[in-house]
C-alpha cells in the first residue's frame, strides 16, 4: 500500500518536468518565430524596393502557374503538333 504516495509523487514530479518542456518549447517556438521575421525584414531591405514594388512582386508570385501539359502553354502546344 505505501507504493501509491510514491507513484503519485512521481507522477506530480513528471507533470511538473513535462510542463516545464512545454513552456521551454513554446519560448523556443517564438524565438525561432522572431528571427525568421527577422531575416524575411533583412532580405526585404536588402532588395530595396519601394513598398509598392515589393506588393506588386509578390501578387505576380501567387499567381497561378500553368503546367507544361495544360493547353495554353506553348510547350503544350509544341507537343501536340509533333503528334499529328
Amino acid at each position: 500500500m505505501d507504493k501509491i504516495p510514491k507513484i503519485e509523487k512521481e507522477i506530480t514530479k513528471t507533470k511538473a518536468q513535462i510542463a516545464g518542456a512545454q513552456k521551454k518549447l513554446k519560448e523556443l517556438e517564438q524565438q525561432k518565430t522572431q528571427e525568421e521575421n527577422l531575416q524575411i525584414v533583412q532580405a526585404v531591405r536588402a532588395i530595396k524596393m519601394t513598398p509598392d514594388e515589393l506588393r506588386r512582386f509578390l501578387q505576380k508570385q501567387k499567381a497561378p502557374k500553368i503546367k507544361d501539359d495544360q493547353p495554353g502553354n506553348p510547350a503544350h502546344e509544341e507537343s501536340e503538333e509533333n503528334n499529328i
